[in-house]
């Protein structure tokens, strides 16, 4: 059994050198009053993706009345302009801001959208993948911003908070390519 092992083993190895070697096709010159050689040039480009821009949603002090909302609108490029997917998080493994010196704290929902009104957008679950979005073929969409995170408080989950105080929370936008 251990000499058969061997024996693939030893064949396999074998025939990864050919290809590997059969792959590249560099060759020297012959001697002569001219000679030449050949260099074959391979190269990998990776999947890759950008986001900046990303803003702060300060929302200021609630007046008690309605919904609280919120945008930051930002920059996805994607090489080749091709598409990717966003996966939101928040600290507390909820979307919800907590007070900073008690352990109330309010939830609310995020939108996404592959334009500058994410309002009108993809309404995500903390840590799920968004649908797909087209990135922008620049690294600086152009110096315009091409997608956008909407927060939204409810007026009632607003007015039930029982802890007048500052609440914060750190939402992490994970880009990546499809």
């Amino acid at each position: 059994m251990m000499h058969k092992l061997n024996t693939i083993v030893s064949v396999l190895i074998f025939l990864s050198a050919w290809i590997s070697t059969a792959v590249f096709a560099a060759s020297d010159g012959t001697l002569g009053a001219t000679s030449s050689g050949t260099s074959d040039v391979t190269l990998t480009i990776n999947d890759l993706v950008r986001i900046t821009g990303v803003d702060d949603i300060a929302l200021g002090a609630y007046g008690g009345s309605g919904a609280l909302t919120g945008q930051s609108e930002y920059c996805v490029f994607r090489n080749g302009g091709d598409n990717y997917k966003l996966n939101l998080t928040s600290t507390g493994g909820v979307f919800q801001v907590v007070s900073v010196t008690t352990s109330d704290s309010i939830a609310f929902t995020v939108k996404v959208d592959g334009d500058t009104d994410a309002s009108n957008g993809e309404t995500l679950t903390h840590g799920v993948d968004s649908a797909a979005m087209v990135g922008s073929p620049s690294l600086t969409c152009s110096s315009s911003d091409n997608a956008s995170m909407y927060v939204s408080f409810a007026e009632a989950d607003m007015l039930a908070v029982t802890t007048a105080n500052d609440y914060t929370a750190t939402i992490t936008l994970l880009v990546s390519p499809i």
